[in-house]
């Protein structure tokens, strides 16, 4: 019988005593899955038990090698920190693979940030490097598993805690410390925080003053690359006495290339502090470079200043512009685009270059041009070495300048320029060069607005009253930027040019050929009254019959309807009616029609045609 269990029920009173029934129970199938299952539930729990049974096993093994062993594994293991203190402690006696089990174990806590620098600060942050280090071989050896990752987020972590500045300051402090293992301990958690640290360290060794230190703090920074470099070389362009000294031996023992061109031209007389000079010739010695003379210097730095125009290895985008503050003795941070990095790189440059004792006239225009360059790009005002350059320069040295910026496509170098040419007022400006119209009227054409209008701007100053090359090119920029309705300002502007050239006479004849643009700004509210000034002085049909049509429209504010009949007086009183019969006595039409308009309306066109019958 297929799994059954055979019950007798007990009679229950007399009546059931003759009566008595077997009962036979079929116990379900289910019965014995359950059975089964528990089984199988026990077995599974052993298998469960067998790694925490082989790790135990394990560290009870490696306990025999050696009392150091066997006391390491006896310390508690209850919080993360002493987890980790344990797994630190096996790697140092050279156990990997009993560390490995224990960390297996560690791998798992998920830690916060702060937790993450505290133990960082517990351990140093040598050993962490060191765990990093292990956790490469470890995936495939040693059995860290994760250690690397783990070890990176520990260290990110206390590098975004340690970048406090009272805690940057403590560490360089200890660097000073009598005791070695400090010293050591400060240089590598200085190490490990980033460019908050490097900042720390190089502004902290322009202050120094003890050899210890300053070695203590060069040592720090070396130690630092790559994030280091730039910092390097904003300290070697700018910095002063002693510090320029340190930083330069620094990229020496380095082996800094990048500062190879600043090198070059302060062993080569770009700098007068003998320790300075000698600290660059060292430099170069280090790097197996001979010391050049000051031609070579100079080519040096030209060769990097072309190499930089020409787009070759653009710096980097992310990063910030460094500049080393030597007055404040410390760096400042600038953040600009990647082609405004360039400007800057080739400015510092130049700036060198100009230092050098062979400097010659274009080297210093050629300075004078990314000065302006940067100091629009650092909204700073142009430095007062370089204001004085400028205000002493000819004006054909000017145009030679200009014509280098136009060149170069240095578009703040150019429009300085040309205002410093319209400040002089002086027409010699816009004498040809040989067979070529002069650098101001080449501006003239210049794709960007804000140069052309520059350029343009400087000649109205000048306002030449002769023909001159290039000259051409006046009237349709005039006309160009009073058409410019989306800058109303410069529409403005160019408006009153136009109605003073046309008012007191020029020599430009295209003038009245491109005069038919002024329609385009007359129904404009900001330009109509700078507009009614060129009609009243543009003496053509076309523009006296332009201030009718304005008069007569209803719609328009009375106010600049008067206006436009001012105008249209001083029009004809100076050119006379240059209108058709059809057209005059269309506004006679104009004027009957207007019997049912307002008072004003009939005035101002009453006043039409009283001029119009004289």
């Amino acid at each position: 019988m297929e799994g059954t269990i055979s019950v007798r029920t007990h009679p229950q009173n007399t009546n059931e005593t003759n009566n008595n029934v077997t009962r036979l129970i079929t116990v379900p199938k289910l019965f014995l899955l359950y059975c089964f299952a528990l089984v199988a539930s026990a077995l599974s729990a052993s298998a469960w038990a067998q790694p925490e049974v082989a790790a135990t096993a394990t560290l009870a093994d490696a306990a025999l090698r050696g009392p150091a062993v066997a006391s390491v594994l006896d310390m508690p293991r209850e919080t993360p920190s002493q987890q980790l203190g344990v797994v630190f402690m096996l790697l140092d006696l050279g156990e990997a693979d009993v560390a490995a089990v224990l960390w297996n174990d560690f791998d798992d806590e998920e830690l916060e940030d702060d937790a993450q620098a505290e133990l960082v600060g517990k351990f140093g942050a040598a050993r962490f490097l060191k765990l990093a280090r292990q956790g490469n071989a470890g995936e495939t050896a040693s059995g860290l598993a994760g250690a690397r990752r783990f070890a990176e987020s520990c260290l990110k972590a206390s590098a975004k805690v340690s970048s406090d500045p009272k805690r940057l300051a403590s560490l360089v402090t200890d660097l000073s410390n009598d005791a070695a293992e400090i010293r050591q301990a400060a240089r590598s958690d200085l190490a490990v925080v980033g460019d908050a640290g490097a900042i720390a360290c190089l502004e902290a060794l322009a202050q120094a003053t003890t050899p210890q230190l300053r070695t203590e703090l060069m040592l720090t920074l070396a130690r630092m690359r790559p994030g280091v470099e730039p910092m390097l070389i904003a300290a070697i362009a700018d910095g002063r006495g002693q510090f320029r000294r340190d930083v330069i031996e620094l990229a020496g023992y380095l082996h800094l290339q990048d500062a190879v061109p600043w090198l070059a031209a302060i062993a080569a007389g770009a700098e007068n502090e003998p320790t300075v000079v000698s600290a660059a010739h060292a430099a170069l010695a280090k790097m197996g470079l001979s010391s050049p003379n000051v031609t070579d210097a100079r080519a040096v730095v030209l060769s990097e200043i072309r190499r930089l125009e020409s787009h070759e290895h653009p710096p980097a985008a992310d990063a910030p512009w460094l500049l080393f503050d030597s007055k404040q003795q410390q760096l400042d941070a600038h953040h600009v685009s990647t082609s405004e990095k360039k400007l800057l790189a080739i400015a510092r440059l130049t700036r060198t270059l100009i230092q050098l004792p062979n400097a010659t006239a274009a080297d210093r225009r050629l300075a004078l041009v990314y000065a302006y360059q940067i100091s629009d790009v650092l909204n700073q005002p142009l430095p007062n070495n370089f204001q004085q350059q400028a205000n002493t320069l000819s004006i054909a040295e000017l145009g030679e300048l200009l014509h280098e910026a136009l060149h170069g496509n240095q578009k703040t170098a150019a429009i300085a320029c040309t205002k410093l040419l319209g400040s002089r007022a002086d027409d010699t400006a816009l004498q040809s060069i040989g067979s070529q119209r002069s650098s101001l009227a080449t501006a003239l054409a210049h794709t960007d607005l804000d140069l052309r209008f520059a350029a343009l701007e400087t000649i109205m100053a000048i306002n030449p009253q002769q023909t001159f090359a290039g000259a051409s090119r006046v009237s349709p920029a005039l006309w160009h930027f009073a058409t410019q309705v989306d800058n109303s300002k410069r529409a403005v502007t160019a408006l009153g040019w136009i109605a003073d050239l046309l008012d007191t006479g020029h020599p430009y004849d295209e003038m009245l050929r491109d005069a038919k643009q002024i329609s385009l700004t007359l129904y404009q509210p900001e330009l109509t009254e700078a507009t009614m000034r060129v009609l009243a002085v543009l003496g053509t049909a076309d523009s006296q019959q332009l201030m009718l049509d304005y008069i007569s429209t209803n719609t328009l504010p009375i106010e600049s309807r008067q206006a436009a009949s001012g105008a249209f007086a001083k029009s004809v009183r100076r050119f006379g009616k240059l209108l058709t019969s059809q057209e005059i006595l269309r506004q006679y039409d104009r004027y009957n029609a207007s019997k049912t308009a307002d008072s004003d309306t009939q005035e101002v066109l009453g006043e039409v045609l009283d001029l119009l019958e004289k």
